[in-house]
């Protein structure tokens, strides 16, 4: 889809004109005849353009697709009473990965006021015709490492128990988690608002820990029979997520570089407050009527902070992009194999009807093997209002907590679908073997 934009969004192909009513100020028509929609000319808006806007897509001369290097290590031992243990360690480092920039940001001379020290952009393009003109090259930054541990015993009497934990670590510039490029661009959480110099910074997909136990139970008999009992248990660090703040409610300009304003799950790393004094909230009427005093929202936020393990060890410092995770999972799946011999001249067939239970945990308790997710790996914790008086030069930012009194493990959802989610699965097998 990348290289695709190049050509699209070239700046000669696709434009976008929009106003809110027609020049003479009657309202915009239903046109099915594509010759007679109107131009920019015809239409009446805030900021009425007579060249169509639009964003460019554009690669570096020797942009080169993404390459690694990889290294493996494994050493294999066999140890006493019959156990084999095996260490392997992985590492991956980028050689070319993507590194994407929008060239069409004015640059920023300016901070916001506070206690926080955010560049103070204005939204502005170097270019008024264009919107956004995203650049994509390379960059050799970032890197991913795994090391596994396992011990393998099998025993004489038809059972099979195996053991494995492992550590991963991923580190990256940009994920590349969109289609669009300028998605890929937008959503990037950062801490001082220039997504055009984002830090290394953990992966949405950094793996964290991971146990994986395995115990199998065989045994043959009736001379034609064998039945096979398989228990699988997968312990899980859940997917990194970011504290961010919510853009939508308030000045879409004046905060982030782009000039467009960011999804609620897009958003800037929030400074966490020591007290009251740090943060600037503003009384707002909730959904019922009531007003929400500003002390009322900052006794609610300080106790989700202290309620939360990452939160309460980063006042007076910004939350840090995916430092967070979502919860700690244990899956346990099941398998049954009956197998039936059957003799075919002088050659022995085999006939074996499987079932497996995939989420078995689930299966027994309907509160066990949940998967909890946050969505687009971000939690907004507080809505950006604009600033405080930033037509005499006063930018201090204004915020609102709206979150009442959740507590840090209420904001997950519950994955429900696809095959490794929360929901139990039963799957039935039926395979034939021919003898050799």
């Amino acid at each position: 889809m990348w290289p695709g934009g190049a050509f699209t969004n070239s700046g000669g192909v696709i434009g976008r004109v929009s106003g809110t009513n027609l020049a003479n100020g009657d309202p915009l028509p239903y046109i099915t005849n594509l010759s007679q929609l109107p131009v920019a000319g015809d239409l009446q808006g805030s900021s009425p353009v007579s060249i169509p806007t639009g964003r460019l897509e554009m690669f570096e001369q020797d942009f080169k697709y993404p390459q690694i290097f990889r290294a493996n290590l494994a050493i294999d031992k066999k140890l006493p009473g019959g156990i084999v243990g095996t260490l392997e360690g992985i590492y991956t480092a980028n050689v070319n990965n993507i590194d994407l920039r929008n060239v069409n940001v004015a640059p920023s001379n300016q901070t916001v006021d506070g206690v926080e020290d955010r560049q103070l952009f204005q939204g502005v393009g170097v270019d008024t015709v264009f919107n956004e003109i995203l650049v994509v090259g390379n960059t050799n930054k970032g890197h991913s490492y795994n090391i596994t541990a396992q011990l393998n015993k099998p025993f004489s009497n038809g059972l099979t128990a195996n053991l494995a934990y492992t550590f991963g670590r991923s580190m990256v510039i940009n994920d590349g988690t969109s289609s669009q490029l300028t998605s890929v661009w937008r959503r990037n959480e950062v801490t001082t608002n220039d997504l055009n110099n984002i830090e290394l910074t953990r992966s949405d997909f950094d793996p964290g820990s991971r146990i994986l136990a395995y115990l199998s139970y065989r045994k043959e008999y009736l001379n034609n029979m064998a039945t096979t009992v398989g228990l699988v248990y997968t312990g899980q660090s859940g997917q990194p997520y970011s504290y961010v703040i919510n853009q939508s409610g308030g000045s879409r300009n004046m905060r982030n570089q782009d000039i467009f304003q960011r999804s609620p799950h897009d958003g800037d790393l929030p400074y966490i407050p020591r007290t009251a004094s740090e943060i600037n909230l503003q009384d707002f009427t909730d959904g019922d009527g009531n007003t929400v005093t500003a002390a009322q929202q900052w006794e609610q936020l300080n106790a989700f902070i202290e309620a939360d393990d990452y939160l309460s060890e980063r006042r007076g410092e910004y939350a840090e992009r995916n430092m967070a995770r979502q919860p700690f999972t244990n899956i346990i799946d099941l398998k049954l194999m009956q197998e039936f011999y059957v003799n075919v001249g002088d050659k022995r067939n085999t006939i074996q009807v499987t079932l497996d239970i995939f989420n078995f945990t689930n299966f027994l308790n309907k509160d066990w093997g949940r998967i909890e997710t946050v969505s687009f790996n971000a939690f907004s914790l507080l809505d950006f209002r604009g600033y405080e008086d930033p037509a005499n030069g006063d930018f201090t930012p204004v915020y609102r907590y709206t979150r009442g009194d959740t507590q840090p493990d209420e904001i997950f959802n519950v994955d429900d679908s696809g095959i490794n989610s929360s929901r139990w699965q039963m799957q039935l097998g039926l395979r034939y073997i021919f003898g050799n």
